[in-house]
């Protein structure tokens, strides 16, 4: 270029950057970008134009851009906006497609982001969000770069201007603008980020909030505070934790955004610890002003504050102001967590008079706090603080200020004013002890050293240990406790902190006894220790020390019982293992651990490592994986084949089908057809013209089938018939027209029909599964993969998930793969999954699709899987696009135990090894390159001892390996897939059998011959002792062969397995690394570990073959030799067998008695002891019958005599344990509280045992020993008594084995006069026995003692006690009276009348079981049948059941006995049909309940329930052992019936003399014996037991029945009744409940409203009371969601009552403290949700004739006129009625009153600006000036039935009582309004939370003038009454509801 164009070039440049190109493009407008051509000529006037020129120029178009409709802009709207100049079809924008054209084709150099970069210049700015999608449109047309983020986040000169590019960004949609790209983002640990709710992660940006933060110090702060709005009410987690992670310097904003998010998250949100753990990690400053604001709200908060302070508390303390700072120290010093004394002095030190100032501050406001509340113990500590205070202020009095003496000494009198003289003392011991205090002497932190133990209070005590006693009594599960604890830990009742404190305290302090726990008790103490870390109810020092105990248990060594402890403790808290890596690496160091527990050891390696392992699913039962979707309208399907029934419970077993026969096998679908036989029906016309549709559609005349087919199906049961027919008739056989019926459902467009059609179709699939010839049939196959492909069609194609609780694949693959249906499965879920590639959201790398696809990866991996299986899933990847071979495998399967059964459609047969004469020749296994060709080795862990039989078979230990042998060891092993060099280097697989051959090899002969030699010569010197006088030859050998297999099968284990271990270890690693590149020698050891545990058994279980093998060889020659001995020697006459060579030893003599042989051989129990070497071998190979006896002693069916000795011994010990524990309590409440639980193992071990009579009466001996010990406390005596009755059940001869032993006793026992009466009593003797031996000893032996200790048994258990009848002990009487007779003497007379007496009582019968004297009464026929035939049968029945009677009252009775009685004719002639029930149970109900209370009793009559207890003896007997439910149900229901109308008549016969206790024992002996647990009643048949026990009570009611009230009340209220009808699943139980408490209200209401109080009325309604209080403390969520029920039944009267009902609140709810100051109720989350009301508040409103209807045509069109000027007339009861002692209709007005609320609530939701004019308040303002006195009362008190819990209508009616106040142009309005009010709150407490909020805000705000008006101040005592109450709201915190009511007698 010649200069002289240089300088032209120059002149150019020149005139450019003159020249405003932005403003030139302005001024020529939008039309410049009509055509590239103009933009091009515009530009190439300005050659040169740089970054900065088009910034300004993008900057100009973005705010002149116009509205535009032309789609080629490209331009981007914001949701919600508009065109607003749409009209105007003229106006057009910039075209961006155009303009950056060009710009790139003249400009190729341009730097966009530099653009971007460049908008920073005065005035730019971005006006709407049109404009910033101009600008977005143009960068992304222009750069292929992703936004620069950078530059929009750096630090611009025009703020303003970066503000509104920001702000815009913000809001904008995520196609337009997104911030993933975000230079920092947000660490949000375990806080979902998509949590912000912001689709563009705007909030997810930590460049963006500090950013913010930073603009927000200009004066931009309104602007940018407003932007946080949406993360405050959307992800208030996100936005806390990214002021945390600020570099920013600290400011006003983050500052104000803290205060108002930091508080509530530090107490109640779920992420508290997260957010307090990363604020600790980010930003300590902000932390503290949290907890300071925290404070500030409530001082209540400050144990959390100290919670979350106490990770560093010394650095929080530091922190101004003082007043917190000395209140948080103060609470620290009270929890022993810092020297307070200490910190004091420090602090004086540092800031002298300005904290003295505080201090001084701090006591004057906790002093008043003393005055104001009631002597504690947590006042105690409050004032021992400022005691510590106070003497610190004064030994510092010479730092003081002048005027701080003063105040000092004015708090001192003042101290001395309000406490006694403890005070002066504990401040003079503290000046004392605090100059001696030394610095290094402080009590180290939360951090340190666990404190001093504690002293608690002793009821705090004994209630942590109540609750440790019912956890480990099973009366509530370790969750339940966990639950419990939170509750206490986050509560603000001190007694429950101190109980907490108490029971983790207690907990640790018990570590150094867990040794000597039960193992049971100590795995409950496990899994709770766990559960308390797991839930972070422990931190710090307690944290530390459970951590510490835990892992000093796991290195205790397996298998003992604290290893177990600590395993079972880990497995809880796993979870947060990341948390102490420290911990993890001490747990990697335990040397046992890895071999003990691989899969514990790998998860915590991987926790050290820091790989994100994902964690398995804990092997539980599958959860439901078919089921119809809640909301679903069901079909109506029969009641055993509903959807809700799971797939994988309905693959059964290849040995188990269950699917029914169907006669229509020529149908393809018949199993469809016949499974769902309550198909529905329609006419014949519709259902042939739904067919002709079906017939005709496609795809041409879809719609006009479409409008056919929606003018045919109008009802539901056509929709239900057309979703039936397509899928049994349709879809499951025509897999081609499977997408004509989709497009052909989505045309049809009816709402409720594709839920049918899903439901038809799970079913259809469960059918199928359940089918026993879907494996073998391939028409079934066939329906279930179009049903699946269907099935996916409908779902995941669009875009809709498939539940799991739908259809659970990966569970139903398990169930196929364990049950051998892999046929079936495999390919339904294939098809299922092959419908995703349709989807947009299921394609792959759907996480969901994958981990199914993962887990197809593994099944196709499978060794022998067939062909046609893996070729499914090759189909299924090629359709997702997806490579099989490139899918990596799950490792899901190894954990699942493959069929095995015949035949197997899954996997083909694994090779058979060849035979010997096949066999090749052993390749050199020890050269370089072996290669074998090996069968696959096994993923699945053959069966042990089947393998070791095999391979035995085959193994030659003195040979060299051969080929066949090789093969036939690859084929057991086991190799994990886990093992990654496997998968990479499958050829290797092949060392492993050589490897372990040689391992075998290498231990095998020392192991063996050591075993062997060791068990054969203790063998042959044992048998040769115990056989010398056995002549049998087969007993000989028969016990030798056991017993010697035993003991070198067991030595043979025990010496080899660890050298073994070692020995294969070496080997794999030896063959392994000098077969493998070096680049995988680092897998190697994990693999060689792995293999070596995976493979011990099978190595072990083969050397221990060979030793029992070798031991039973070598006994032979033993053998051979005494069998000849036996042989040779010459029979003789009657001459035992004797081993001549045995007894010429020098053993024999030395031996005691009862070792020595006897002559006949061994007896049979001495032979039991070689019988239990054959039960106890450790392997039993190929014998199938040994092996059944080792399983079945495994299971513990068989025992020895010394084992069952043994665990009797330690039943013994751990029962006599709980005895010493319990000195002062009794057998009974020990047996309720379930101690003594152990008590029934007893009966078990004498059934489990070989020999029951001897292990009997071994035991029996041991508890007769033991009740003659001396000073033996009387529990222990009852105890034993108890044991040898469970010993009675099983062992009928017990008696007279007890009367045996006492005969033949010394006479010390013998005569024991308090333990052989106490056996009397309880039946334990056999009396002829003793009557003969005490008459033989005093006849005989003329022995004084005797005779002495008969008369006294006479006087004790005849006369006195009465449970010993006196033809029981007839002939010692007999030689009583003949010898005093013979001897006449002092006393003669007396002895003689004290006999006459004992022989004329008459003892009556008595009920064994119970322990207490149970009479019966005459069983008779009731007199008044007349009819002869009738009455023939019915004595019959009498006959029949008097017999029943008399041996249930037999105390030898038990369950087999009776029902052994029960099958016999006579009974199963009545029971065997309905009618027979009818006239049996009828006929023994009126004979029990007359036998009970006689017909001629007296007045007060002594009842018998010998008969009744029978009676309900029998009927359980029939409902626990009928096998059918239906049976048991109907049986149950006629026995109730009878027992009902039997009730009523009676009642109605006999009036006043009617007595309800006969009555009240059927019922409560029913409910109890049900109640009890029963494996054989499930849930359904409970439930309908239940059900029937309720119509029952309905039936017999007070109402009904008044004469059985109190027993019915007993029994509703019953713990075997009332918990079990609530806790049922679904509250199905709930409205029978409701039922009868409604009933028994309706009872009282007469009495309660007229104040007739007598004294039987009073104790009912105490009575109602305590059931009421019963349901507030355990089913809250009862009384809420029926309050509305109970509130109509209640009398006005019934103030208490009605307050107690509306005071319940939900279980997981927290209240609000209603006397906080300023409380905003409008504010509370809860304030929003609406209640959950069960009770039927539309029923008076409907039975109002057209109320309803005139009510909603009002609030609609407000019309008619003059409906509210007819209302007050229709509130009135009909025809001038008088209920309940008013005009007015009450339900009605409650109904009323609860159905305007919820409109005006609902109206109010959907316009928050206002109530409109149609609102119903309009209708409460009328009705509360229209009624008279009496009716307003009414309507008040229904608004303020309403003020409950936090919930919408409590909050309405709360507004409503105010605004009626206010606008009340009456006072008597507004007195009206406060009487109702208060005289709820001036009853006894609890109150509802909304009465509370309601009265407080009435006389607090003055907006109401409340104290204004003339009734407050009417009369002196009004006034006072007012006074008082207003104190007590204001000034006092929220009373503590408690369980105690003081009842109210004037109602």
């Amino acid at each position: 270029m010649s200069s002289k164009d240089k300088k032209r070039q120059t002149t150019s440049n020149e005139v450019v950057a003159s020249v405003d190109v932005a403003g030139l493009l302005d001024e020529i407008g939008t039309s410049m970008s009509d055509t590239t051509e103009l933009l091009r000529d515009f530009f190439n006037q300005f050659p040169g134009l740089k970054e900065d020129t088009f910034a300004k120029i993008i900057a100009m178009m973005t705010c002149s851009h116009l509205s535009k409709n032309d789609s080629n802009t490209g331009l981007h709207k914001f949701p919600g906006e508009e065109d607003k100049n749409e009209s105007n079809s003229s106006a057009k924008g910039w075209n961006v497609v155009n303009f950056v054209d060009v710009v790139k084709q003249l400009f190729p150099e341009l730097n966009w982001p530099e653009i971007i970069r460049n908008l920073d210049f005065s005035g730019f700015q971005i006006p709407d969000a049109k404009g910033f999608a101009l600008l977005m449109a143009i960068y992304k047309r222009g750069s292929k770069e992703p936004f620069p983020l950078e530059h929009l986040f750096s630090e611009w000169k025009n703020t303003s201007g970066q503000l509104s590019i920001i702000k815009s960004a913000v809001a904008a949609p995520p196609d337009v603008f997104n911030f993933s790209q975000s230079p920092k983002k947000v660490e949000t640990e375990g806080i979902v980020a998509s949590k912000s709710s912001s689709t563009n992660q705007a909030w997810t940006s930590l460049s963006l909030i500090e950013t913010l933060l930073r603009l927000s110090v200009t004066e931009n702060y309104s602007v940018i505070r407003s932007l946080f709005n949406y993360p405050i009410k959307h992800c208030p987690e996100i936005l806390i934790m990214g002021i945390a992670q600020s570099k920013v310097p600290w400011n006003n904003l983050a500052n104000e955004l803290t205060l108002l998010l930091l508080p509530s998250m530090l107490i109640s949100n779920q992420h508290s610890n997260l957010i307090i753990r990363n604020l600790w990690a980010n930003n300590v400053s902000q932390l503290f002003h949290g907890m300071v604001e925290l404070y500030n709200k409530d001082q209540g908060n400050l144990p959390r504050i100290l919670e979350i302070a106490s990770q560093d508390l010394p650095a929080i303390l530091e922190y101004k102001p003082f007043s917190f700072a000395i209140d948080l120290a103060s609470l620290a010093s009270r929890r022993e967590f810092l020297d307070f004394p200490k910190w004091l002095q420090d602090k004086l030190k540092e800031f002298g008079n300005q904290f003295a100032q505080a201090c001084i501050k701090h006591i004057k406001e906790k002093c008043q706090q003393l005055i104001n509340s009631a002597k504690n113990e947590s006042n105690q500590k409050l004032l021992e603080s400022i005691a510590i205070i106070f003497t610190t202020l004064q030994n510092n009095q010479s730092a003081l200020a002048p005027e701080l003496l003063g105040e000092l000494k004015q708090i001192g009198l003042r101290l001395q004013q309000f406490t006694d003289s403890s005070f002066q003392k504990m401040v003079d011991d503290l000046s004392q002890n605090l100059t001696a205090t030394s610095l290094g002497n402080q009590p180290k932190g939360p951090r340190g050293q666990m404190p001093e133990a504690r002293q608690f209070a002793p009821e705090v005590d004994k209630a942590a240990n109540d609750l440790f006693s019912r956890l480990y009594d099973s009366a509530f599960s370790v969750e339940d406790l966990i639950n419990l604890l939170k509750r206490f830990k986050n509560g603000s009742d001190p007694r429950e902190h101190d109980i907490f404190e108490c029971m983790i305290h207690n907990l640790l302090d018990e570590h150094q006894f867990w040794p000597r726990y039960p193992e049971n008790v100590l795995q409950i103490t496990a899994k709770l220790f766990g559960q308390l870390i797991q839930h972070q109810l422990v931190s710090y020092w307690p944290l530390g020390m459970g951590l510490k105990y835990i892992l000093e248990a796991l290195k205790e060594t397996p298998p003992s019982i604290l290893f177990n402890f600590g395993v079972t403790a880990f497995e809880q808290f796993k979870s947060r293992m990341h948390e102490w890596p420290q911990f993890a690496t001490h747990l990697l160091g335990i040397p046992h651990l890895r071999q003990a527990h691989p899969e514990m050891y790998e998860f915590i390696a991987k926790t050290v490592e820091g790989s994100n392992v994902e964690q398995r699913v804990p092997n539980n039962p599958p959860s439901q994986t078919l089921a119809s979707n809640e909301n679903a309208p069901l079909p109506r399907l029969p009641p055993t084949s509903g959807v809700n029934q799971r797939v994988t419970e309905a693959i059964p077993p290849s040995s188990a089908p269950v699917k029914k026969e169907t006669s229509m096998n020529d149908h393809p679908s018949a199993i469809l057809l016949t499974g769902l036989d309550d198909a529905p029906v329609v006419a014949e016309a519709i259902s042939d013209k739904i067919h002709f549709i079906f017939n005709n559609v496609s795809v041409s005349n879809m719609d006009q089938k479409a409008n056919e087919m929606r003018e045919l199906v109008k009802t539901d049961e056509t929709v239900q018939y057309l979703a039936y027919y397509l899928v049994v008739k349709r879809v499951c056989l025509e897999h081609n027209f499977h997408t004509l019926y989709i497009s052909f459902l989505d045309k049809l467009k009816i709402p409720t029909l594709g839920k049918y059609l899903q439901a038809y179709t799970l079913l259809s699939i469960r059918l199928l599964l359940k089918s026993e010839k879907v494996c073998n049939s391939i028409a079934e196959r066939s329906l279930l993969k179009n049903l699946g492909t269907w099935i996916g069609l409908m779902t995941l194609a669009k875009n809709k998930p498939l539940l799991q609780k739908e259809l659970g694949l990966k569970e139903l693959l398990y169930d196929a793969y364990e049950n051998g249906f892999f046929v079936a499965v495999i390919p339904f879920v294939c098809k299922i999954i092959e419908t995703c590639s349709l989807s947009k959201v299921f394609k792959p790398p759907n996480p969901w699709v994958m981990a199914i696809m993962r887990l197809l990866s593994e099944i196709y991996r499978l060794p022998n899987l067939k062909l046609n299986l893996k070729f499914e899933v090759v189909v299924l990847s090629k359709a997702l696009g997806l490579d099989i071979e490139e899918v990596p495998p799950s490792d899901q399967m190894k954990d699942k135990r493959q069929f095995t059964g015949s035949p197997n459609y899954d996997f083909s047969p694994a090779p058979q090894p060849p035979t010997q004469a096949n066999s090749m020749a052993l390749p050199n296994l020890n050269g370089p390159n072996q290669a074998l060709n090996l069968p696959p080795i096994t993923s699945v862990p053959p069966s042990i001892s089947n393998a070791a039989l095999v391979l035995y078979a085959m193994f030659q230990p003195d040979e060299a390996p051969s080929t066949a042998w090789i093969i036939q060891l690859s084929s057991f092993l086991f190799v994990s897939p886990a093992i990654g060099l496997f998968n990479q280097q499958p050829q290797l697989k092949n060392i492993i059998p050589v490897a372990i051959d040689r391992a075998i090899r290498e231990i095998i002969s020392p192991v063996v011959e050591r075993s062997v030699t060791i068990a054969c010569i203790t063998t042959r010197e044992l048998v040769n002792k115990d056989f010398a006088t056995e002549p049998d030859d087969q007993k000989l050998r028969k016990s030798t062969h056991m017993m010697v297999q035993n003991l070198a099968g067991s030595l043979a284990l025990v010496t080899c397995k660890e050298p073994l271990r070692i020995s294969m270890s070496n080997h794999l690693r030896s063959l392994l690394q000098t077969s493998t590149p070096e680049t995988y020698h680092q897998m190697i050891e994990s693999a060689v570990q792995l293999l070596a545990n995976d493979n011990l058994d099978l190595a072990c279980a083969l050397i221990e073959k060979a030793a029992t093998e070798k031991a039973i060889r070598d006994t032979e020659e033993f053998l051979s030799a005494a069998s000849q001995l036996r042989k040779k020697q010459p029979p003789r006459m009657n001459a035992p067998f004797v081993d001549p060579s045995y007894f010429a030893g020098r053993f024999p003599n030395a031996l005691p008695e009862m070792l020595k042989p006897k002559m006949g051989g061994l007896a049979p129990h001495q032979l039991h002891v070689y019988d239990d070497f054959a039960r106890a071998l450790p392997v039993s190979f190929g014998d199938k019958e040994s092996e059944g006896k080792r399983d079945l002693n495994q299971s513990g069916q068989e025992l020895s005599i010394s084992q069952a000795v043994e665990k009797f011994n330690s039943i013994i010990s751990e029962i006599d344990s709980i005895a010493s524990r319990n000195t002062h309590s009794t057998l009974s409440a020990l047996s309720e509280e379930q101690e003594l639980s152990v008590l029934k193992h007893v009966p078990f071990l004498i059934n489990q045992s070989a020999s029951k009579a001897e292990v009997a009466m071994s035991f029996a001996q041991k508890i007769f020993t033991k009740m003659f010990e001396p000073e033996l406390p009387s529990l222990n005596l009852e105890i034993y008594s108890s044991i040898l009755e469970s010993i009675s059940g099983v062992f009928s001869k017990l008696p007279n084995t007890i009367s045996s032993l006492i005969m033949h006793s010394d006479e010390e026992r013998k005569f024991n006069r308090k333990v052989v009466p106490f056996l009397i009593h309880q039946q334990l003797v056999s009396m002829p026995e003793i009557d003969a031996h005490l008459s033989k000893l005093i006849e005989t032996h003329r022995n004084k003692n005797a005779f002495d200790f008969s008369l006294f048994l006479i006087r004790k258990c005849i006369i006195q006690g009465r449970f010993l009848h006196a033809q029981s002990i007839r002939e010692t009487m007999d030689t009583i009276v003949r010898f005093v007779k013979a001897h006449s003497g002092k006393g003669q007379e007396e002895i003689l009348k004290m006999i006459e007496e004992a022989r004329n009582i008459n003892i009556t019968a008595r009920l064994d079981s119970k322990n207490i004297p149970v009479s019966v009464g005459p069983i008779a026929l009731r007199a008044d049948f007349t009819d002869s035939g009738n009455r023939e049968i019915k004595e019959q029945i009498v006959r029949i059941f008097e017999e029943w009677v008399a041996f249930y009252l037999q105390p030898t009775h038990n369950d087999k006995a009776l029902l052994s009685l029960l099958s016999q004719p006579q009974f199963q002639g009545y029971l065997k049909d309905e009618d027979g029930h009818q006239k049996f149970f009828k006929v023994c109900i009126e004979s029990a309940i007359d036998s009970a209370v006689p017909m001629d009793s007296s007045e007060k009559p002594i009842l018998a329930f010998g008969a009744i207890d029978a009676l309900t003896k029998l009927v359980v007997l029939l409902l626990k052992y009928t096998e059918n439910n239906n049976v048991k149900v109907g049986t149950l229901s006629r026995f109730l019936s009878i027992v009902v109308r039997t009730l009523q008549l009676d009642h109605e016969a006999k009036g006043a003399q009617f007595n309800s206790r006969p009555y009240f024992r059927l019922f409560f002996n029913l409910l109890s014996d049900l109640s009890a647990h029963d494996p054989t009643l499930n849930e359904n048949v409970n439930l309908n037991f239940l059900t029937f026990f309720s119509q029952a009570f309905i039936a017999i009611s007070p109402l009904k029945v008044p004469g059985f009230s109190f027993a019915w009340l007993e029994l509703v209220s019953h713990r075997t009744f009332m918990p079990k009808l609530l806790l049922f699943k679904m509250q199905k139980g709930w409205n029978l409940l409701q039922r009868l408490i409604v009933d028994l209200l309706r009872f009282l209401e007469p009495f309660l409203k007229n104040a007739e109080m007598t004294e039987s009325i009073r104790l009912l309604y105490k009575g109602t009371l305590r059931v009421l209080l019963v349901l507030l403390h355990d089913f809250p969520e009862f009384l809420c969601n029926y309050h509305f029920s109970f509130c109509d039944v209640i009398p006005p009267t019934c103030i208490q009552m009605r307050n107690l009902i509306l005071s319940a609140f939900p279980r997981n709810m927290r209240l609000p403290d209603p006397f906080t100051p300023n409380l905003k109720v409008d504010l509370l989350p809860e304030i929003n949700q609406p209640p959950r009301i069960m009770s039927n508040v539309m029923a008076a409103l409907n039975q109002a004739g057209s109320l309803k209807a005139d009510l909603d045509n009002y609030l609609r069109v407000r019309h008619p006129q003059t409906f509210l000027l007819d209302l007050r007339s229709k509130l009135l009861l009909p025809n001038d009625q008088v209920s309940g002692g008013t005009r007015y209709n009450v339900p009605l007005i409650n109904s009323l009153v609860l159905y305007l609320g919820a409109f005006g609530v609902q109206q109010n939701a959907q316009n928050l600006r206002g109530m409109p004019s149609n609102s119903p308040m309009g209708i409460f303002q009328h009705i509360a000036t229209d009624l008279d006195s009496e009716g307003r009362y009414l309507f008040l008190n229904a608004i303020a039935n309403q003020l409950r819990y936090p919930n919408s209508d409590t909050h309405y009616f709360s507004c409503i009582l105010l605004f009626l106040f206010s606008e009340a142009r009456e006072e008597v309005v507004q007195e009206q309004i406060t009487r109702v009010l208060l005289e709820r709150i001036i009853v006894n407490r609890p109150h509802p939370w909304g009465l509370l909020i309601t009265f407080i805000e009435l006389i607090k705000n003055p907006r109401y003038s409340f104290w204004s008006h003339g009734f407050t101040h009417c009369a002196p005592e009004i006034e006072r009454l007012f006074d008082s109450v207003a104190r007590s709201c204001i000034n006092t915190t929220t009373p503590r509801q408690t369980d105690e009511l003081g009842i109210n007698p004037q109602i």
